[in-house]
């Protein structure tokens, strides 16, 4: 879409306003500050996506604009009133393109009111290369909403400086998301994958997690080491069974006998009743007189009409006085009001008691649980030492992550400071041998008074050269006593003596360098010692986790190899030690033999010079020559290396002392290549003390790493890894109180939340109770209160309605009554005149008579059949008379009441017995059909196989998730977003090559700049003007992608280049000026004639808006 002419006819500051746009390239629209630059923005994005609700209340806003989209020109027009968006309609401006139907090169079509979001029906159906005008608006803007448009099309420089803009979901989305193609998507995945997986296998929530797995393979395997309490039980159960099955065979067979006495002495006692009563009868019946013509039945009659009449007199009384009473008692019964309008809820309440008693029995136990968790986490801080409080617990990170970062940087820490160590070590000992060689090169230059050890070596070798003119110390001293036999054998063992301390001494000087085991040799044992303990390790850990005979046999081959190395090495340096030792004591016994031979030399030659005097003086000549020569062949045998042998100032043989004053040839050729090793050694130390710099930074570093990640972590910063190690295991346990404390107090508060609430119930209905007195109590003694008063209240209730219906009840009955006395009456005065009696005693004794022949008459019929029946009931027991006779019922009670309670013991007792049987029965019954030990072993072996796949897979994932992180890093480099790529171009071009590369990390909305020099720089760390070229870079890209997807809308800018110098504000000009020429229009807004001449230069036309002014009504500035 390209605005070719603005139009407003009302509008903020205009009206009647024309604009014509140039179609194609960058148009300037300058104007002096207040001339409407803002309102045209404002204008272009209200008929695009609708007026601002403030703009449209003040007055109406109406305006259109003139655009050609796909090569056809259009007119968007808009019409605002009253707070609303606006009335938008279309027509085309090019008749050709119109429907042939309508017949007019202008139409019109209201399309929608932005606001309500309502379609309009198409009116026609255009050809195929012919846009609906309902559409022409929807095509032009597409999906873009008015807040992208804002803040990508629409920029002022207050917009540009906001980078929440770009943080924006739809605007985010459209930079970072969803161009990193299929490849970063699958490694996002790969590392959420690996993420999940080591979460799910750690997880405590899970049911088969590794930990939930470890702590089930623990309680499996205490169950099955508890199965052997198990076969102790059964055998238990098994010998309780049958002593219970033999007592019950005993006590059935003694109830057996128990049952045949008792049912016997019950019988004589059944049948002897009825027989005694029998005999009284009919003794009495003898004893008494006879009389005839009575009426027949006169006596029960009279009895039963004269006992109607008293009975139904008095209940006739009793009827009426128990009416009155209950009229009187329904009366004085009265019933709580409130009671009784709160019984409802009360029982409500009442029958909800259980649920209430358990939740506050939760609520009392999740308290009790709190406090010792309580105490258990406070003494768990306490212990932390100072400092350390809940909060600080709460924020710490105790994960694995953190733990793993823990001592990554530990391993980091310790292994610069074992560097540190090393080169200091290396550097200590270099400093003490060059200071040992600079001693000795200084010793030996004071003893050469100052000659230079390269003068004093030629004076020895030539002193060397020249010892063959010089005689033997033998002829010198033959010289001096050729006649004492005994001093020529003194002499040639002192020689002798002498070259044997010289041979030794240079037996042990090859002899020392061997004790120091060549480089190769120490390489080879230290790779067997290490191999050793590799393998030693390896048959530990194979031993516990799967095959103990493949752990025993990796850990006997790694003690072999470690015991072969160590071996080897003490061999070859003992045989060394051993002969040295020799060696030493052969020096020393050499030495002792030497001085005893000198002493003897010192003493034969005193007694010669004292016996000998003119042969001295004879002599003295050749002596002074002899000693010449004999200083000579001194120094031809200090040049060999040799320890010389001279003659001293008395003329004795004695060990040569100019050892001390000079050295011998071989000794100067060793202080020369100790002077040479000392110089070496000495430009060795510079290298070596950069290294050791090198390894002293690398530990600042790593402490300070070290440091910093303890401060990341919330720990107290100290270099002593031990002890951070310690107080990490504290924390985390205490950590895991502290979760146990939250859980049990959250617990506690649900819990008690339920108990406040039924407490409030409770106690609304004791203020409604009037029963303030109870709000004290307990909830079951408030239940318990209420359980008697609502009892109480039924039982009133049911009083009341019962004395008034026994009210009724009794008047009804006394009238019933008062008509049976009547009747009654009548019959007594028959029944006397029939029984020819004449007063009430006269019948009376005849009565008693009649009725008394009567009743034994009867009595003695039912004794009889009593009798027969008692007979009958045990026919297989004959009873004699005799045997009723001598019956004594006392005695016979007594024995009765011991069988009953003997009887009754033995079923008390076979019930009991019955019942423990059924029970050991039962728990032998369960325990040989209970295949709980056989499905516990098999259990175990089955966790054992998930615990061992489940550490193969962690294992796995931990491998992996390094390997995608590496792969992570590089792909976040190397593969950018689209968008990204052409700010990228942009930025690149605006800054003059000085940045060049624009990126985003992996799932990070965060943007990333690369300079010339391959410096990452973030957004933050850029300078104000780079960062406004960033984001107008980035909007130009955006611009470009919305323009290929289709949405070709003109860029609005309002001095977004004020900033900048003036250097790169005509770099960006130029560039902006390239990208419209690329095909997108730009209006450029600007108050600044320095910034449009910018563009005028280059050819973009320039809109002065002061031109438009004179024609249009300024109503605001």
């Amino acid at each position: 879409m390209k605005i070719t002419e603005i139009e407003i006819e009302q509008f903020g500051p205009w009206n009647e306003l024309s604009l014509p746009i140039a179609g194609e390239g960058l148009t300037v629209v300058s104007g002096a500050n207040d001339s409407g630059k803002s309102a045209l923005r404002r204008f272009i994005r209200g008929v695009l996506f609708g007026f601002q609700a403030e703009d449209t209340r003040r007055r109406p806003n109406v305006g259109s604009l003139q655009i050609r989209h796909r090569g056809r020109l259009f007119e968007i027009r808009r019409t605002a009133h009253d707070g609303g968006s606006g009335l938008v309609t279309s027509r085309w401006l090019a008749p050709k393109n119109a429907p042939q139907s309508h017949g007019s090169s202008l139409i019109e079509h209201c399309d929608f009111e932005i606001e309500d979001d309502v379609e309009e029906e198409t009116l026609f159906e255009p050809e195929s290369a012919t846009l609906p005008l309902t559409d022409t608006l929807s095509d032009i803007v597409g999906d873009l909403s008015e807040k992208l448009f804002d803040q990508i099309f629409s920029l002022g420089l207050n917009q540009l400086h906001e980078l929440s803009n770009l943080a924006d979901a739809d605007v985010a989305k459209a930079i970072h998301g969803e161009t990193l193609g299929p490849f970063g998507q699958t490694l996002l995945a790969a590392c959420d994958e690996m993420s999940h997986n080591s979460d799910r296998l750690w997880d405590a929530a899970r049911q088969n997690s590794l930990r939930s797995l470890l702590a089930r393979y623990e309680q499996l395997s205490e169950q099955v080491a508890n199965q052997e309490q198990r076969l102790k039980r059964y055998g238990d159960k098994i010998r309780l069974r049958r002593n219970h099955e033999r007592r019950l065979a005993e006590l059935q067979s003694r109830r057996s006998q128990v049952q045949e006495s008792l049912r016997g002495y019950t019988h004589i006692e059944r049948v002897w009743t009825p027989w005694q009563r029998l005999r009284n009868l009919q003794a009495e019946l003898l004893r008494l007189p006879r009389i005839d013509d009575f009426p027949e039945g006169g006596i029960a009659r009279f009895d039963h009409i004269e006992q109607e009449l008293q009975t139904a007199l008095k209940c006739r009384e009793a009827l009426i006085g128990e009416a009155k009473q209950f009229h009187r008692d329904a009366k004085k019964v009265t019933v709580a009001r409130e009671l009784r309008r709160c019984s409802a809820s009360m029982r409500a309440l009442l029958d909800q008691r259980e649920h209430i008693g358990r939740v506050e029995e939760r609520a009392r136990a999740a308290h009790a649980a709190v406090k010792p968790q309580k105490e258990k986490l406070d003494a768990a801080v306490t212990s932390l030492g100072e400092g350390w409080t809940t909060a600080k617990l709460e924020a710490l990170d105790t994960s694995v992550a953190a733990h793993y970062r823990l001592v990554e940087k530990a391993r980091q820490f310790r292994r610069a400071v074992s560097k540190r160590n090393k080169w200091k070590q290396r550097l200590t000992r270099l400093s003490q041998l060059c200071q040992q060689q600079t001693a000795d090169l200084e010793a030996a230059h004071k003893t050469l008074r100052g000659i230079s050890l390269e003068d004093a070596l030629r004076r020895a070798r030539q002193r060397r050269a020249g010892s063959t003119l010089s005689i033997p110390i033998a002829r010198a001293v033959s010289t001096i006593s050729t006649n004492d036999p005994e001093i020529e054998h003194l002499h040639s063992r002192i020689v002798e003596l002498e070259q044997r301390r010289v041979s030794v001494s240079r037996q042990i000087e090859r002899l020392e360098p061997r004790l120091i085991l060549p480089k190769w040799v120490l390489g080879v044992l230290g790779f067997f010692a290490f191999g050793g303990i590799v393998l030693a390790l390896l048959g530990l850990a194979t031993g516990f986790a799967s095959n103990a005979l493949a752990g025993a046999a990796y850990a006997i081959l790694g003690t072999v190899c470690g015991g072969l190395a160590l071996s080897l090495k003490l061999h070859f340096e003992q045989q060394v030690r051993d002969s040295l030792a020799a060696m030493n004591d052969e020096l020393r016994d050499n030495e002792a033999r030497l001085r005893e031979a000198r002493e003897s030399w010192e003493t034969l030659t005193g007694q010669l010079s004292l016996t000998s005097p003119t042969r001295e003086r004879g002599v003295a000549g050749e002596d002074a020559s002899l000693a010449r020569r004999a200083s000579l062949e001194q120094e031809s045998i200090s040049g060999s290396g040799e320890q010389p042998v001279g003659l001293n100032a008395g003329g004795l043989l004695s060990s040569s002392a100019s050892r001390d004053e000079e050295f011998t040839v071989e000794e100067l050729e060793r202080l020369i290549e100790s002077k040479r090793e000392l110089v070496r050694n000495q430009q060795k130390r510079t290298p070596w003390r950069t290294r050791f710099d090198t390894a002293a930074q690398e530990l600042s570093t790593a402490r300070q790493s070290w440091c910093d990640t303890l401060q990341q972590l919330g720990l107290p910063e100290s270099v002593r890894v031990a002890d951070t190690f310690d107080l990490w295991q504290r924390l985390a346990a205490t950590n895991e109180l502290l979760k146990a404390f939250q859980s049990a107090e959250t617990e506690f508060k649900r819990h008690l939340e339920g108990v406040q609430t039924t407490r409030s119930r409770i106690v609304e209905l004791l203020h409604r109770l009037n029963r303030r007195d109870l709000e004290q109590r307990t909830t079951p003694e408030v239940f318990q209160i209420w359980d008697q008063d609502l009892a109480q209240l039924s039982a009133t209730l049911q009083e009341r309605l019962r004395l008034r219906r026994e009210e009724r009840r009794r008047r009804a009955e006394a009238a019933e009554y008062s008509e049976k006395i009547d009747d009654l009456r009548l019959q007594r005065s028959a029944l006397l005149r029939q029984g020819c009696a004449t007063d009430r005693d006269d019948y009376a004794r005849r009565v008693i008579i009649v009725e008394r022949h009567e009743q034994l008459h009867d009595q003695i019929d039912a004794t009889k059949v009593d009798l027969a029946t008692a007979g009958r009931a045990n026919p297989e027991l004959a009873i004699v008379e005799d045997d009723l006779l001598r019956f004594d019922s006392s005695q016979h009670a007594t024995l009765l009441t011991n069988l009953r309670h003997e009887s009754a013991d033995n079923d008390a007792a076979i019930e009991r017995l019955r019942e423990e049987l059924g029970r050991a029965r039962h728990e032998i019954e369960e325990m040989e059909a209970d295949d709980e030990p056989s499905d516990i072993r098999l259990d175990r072996e089955i966790v054992r196989s998930q615990i061992k796949t489940l550490a193969e897979e962690w294992l796995a994932d931990e491998w992996t998730a390094q390997a995608i992180d590496g792969i992570c890093a590089r792909y976040e480099r190397i593969c950018q977003p689209g968008i990204l790529a052409a700010a990228s171009r942009y930025f690149a071009r605006l800054t003059s090559g000085k940045y060049r590369t624009l990126w985003s990390p992996l799932r990070h909305r965060s943007l990333r700049v690369d300079d010339a020099t391959g410096a990452t720089w973030r957004l933050e760390q850029l300078s104000g003007s780079t960062r406004e070229l960033l984001l107008l870079a980035i909007r130009l890209a955006l611009v470009e992608d919305f323009s290929r997807r289709g949405i070709n809308l003109p860029l609005l800018l309002d001095d977004v280049l004020l900033t900048l110098d003036p250097s790169r504000a005509a770099v960006a000009a130029n560039e902006l000026v390239a990208f419209a020429q690329r095909g997108h229009q730009v209006l450029f807004f600007t108050c600044h004639p320095h910034l449009a001449s910018l563009f005028t230069n280059a050819g973009c036309p320039n809109l002065r808006l002061s031109q438009f002014a004179a024609a249009t009504e300024r109503l605001a500035g």
